[in-house]
Protein backbone atom coordinates (compact mmCIF):
# COMPACT_ATOMS: atom_id res chain seq x y z
CA UNK A 1 0.00 0.00 0.00
CA UNK A 2 2.71 2.34 0.94
CA UNK A 3 4.38 1.53 -2.36
CA UNK A 4 1.55 2.56 -4.16
CA UNK A 5 0.91 5.47 -2.48
CA UNK A 6 4.76 6.91 -3.12
CA UNK A 7 4.31 6.09 -6.80
CA UNK A 8 1.00 8.25 -6.95
CA UNK A 9 3.18 11.21 -4.96
CA UNK A 10 5.64 10.91 -7.36
CA UNK A 11 3.16 10.77 -10.40
CA UNK A 12 1.46 14.10 -8.84
CA UNK A 13 4.52 15.82 -8.31
CA UNK A 14 5.46 14.92 -11.81
CA UNK A 15 2.33 16.76 -13.04
CA UNK A 16 3.04 20.04 -10.64
CA UNK A 17 0.34 18.74 -8.18
CA UNK A 18 0.82 21.16 -5.37
CA UNK A 19 -1.65 18.87 -3.08
CA UNK A 20 0.93 16.01 -3.56
CA UNK A 21 3.69 18.39 -2.20
CA UNK A 22 1.55 19.54 0.77
CA UNK A 23 0.82 15.99 1.23
CA UNK A 24 4.73 14.93 1.23
CA UNK A 25 5.59 18.07 3.90
CA UNK A 26 2.66 16.49 5.86
CA UNK A 27 3.05 13.15 6.33
CA UNK A 28 7.54 13.44 6.38
CA UNK A 29 8.35 16.39 8.42
CA UNK A 30 7.64 15.07 11.83
CA UNK A 31 10.49 12.46 11.23
CA UNK A 32 12.49 14.97 10.56
CA UNK A 33 12.06 17.62 12.83
CA UNK A 34 13.07 14.59 15.26
CA UNK A 35 16.18 13.89 13.19
CA UNK A 36 17.23 17.18 13.89
CA UNK A 37 16.41 17.89 17.29
CA UNK A 38 17.62 14.50 18.48
CA UNK A 39 20.98 15.39 17.35
CA UNK A 40 21.55 19.16 18.92
CA UNK A 41 19.38 20.95 16.49
CA UNK A 42 16.00 23.26 16.47
CA UNK A 43 12.91 23.22 14.33
CA UNK A 44 13.79 26.07 12.47
CA UNK A 45 17.02 23.94 11.42
CA UNK A 46 15.40 20.97 10.57
CA UNK A 47 12.37 22.71 8.78
CA UNK A 48 15.44 24.07 6.65
CA UNK A 49 16.53 21.09 6.22
CA UNK A 50 13.24 19.52 5.03
CA UNK A 51 12.60 22.11 2.99
CA UNK A 52 16.43 21.07 0.81
CA UNK A 53 15.39 18.18 1.18
CA UNK A 54 12.14 18.43 -0.46
CA UNK A 55 13.70 20.39 -3.15
CA UNK A 56 16.41 17.88 -4.16
CA UNK A 57 13.31 15.13 -4.45
CA UNK A 58 11.27 17.30 -6.36
CA UNK A 59 14.08 18.29 -8.98
CA UNK A 60 15.03 14.47 -9.00
CA UNK A 61 11.24 13.60 -9.95
CA UNK A 62 11.07 16.13 -12.53
CA UNK A 63 14.02 14.07 -14.34
CA UNK A 64 12.62 11.90 -17.12
CA UNK A 65 14.86 9.18 -16.41
CA UNK A 66 14.20 9.32 -12.37
CA UNK A 67 12.74 5.22 -10.94
CA UNK A 68 11.80 5.46 -7.48
CA UNK A 69 14.01 2.38 -5.83
CA UNK A 70 12.90 3.23 -1.94
CA UNK A 71 10.47 4.43 0.00
CA UNK A 72 9.78 8.63 -0.45
CA UNK A 73 10.29 8.49 3.36
CA UNK A 74 13.36 6.68 3.15
CA UNK A 75 15.09 8.69 0.47
CA UNK A 76 13.56 11.86 2.24
CA UNK A 77 15.01 10.70 5.40
CA UNK A 78 18.79 10.07 3.63
CA UNK A 79 19.18 13.12 1.78
CA UNK A 80 18.17 15.31 5.22
CA UNK A 81 19.99 13.28 7.31
CA UNK A 82 23.07 14.04 5.25
CA UNK A 83 22.21 17.99 4.77
CA UNK A 84 21.83 17.82 8.87
CA UNK A 85 25.53 16.16 9.02
CA UNK A 86 26.87 18.24 6.66
CA UNK A 87 25.86 21.54 9.00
Amino acid sequence: MAYYFDELIVEQIRNKNDVALRELYKTHYPMVVHLVCSNSGTEQEAKDIYQEAVIAFYERVQQPAFTLTCKIKTYLYAVSRRLWLKK
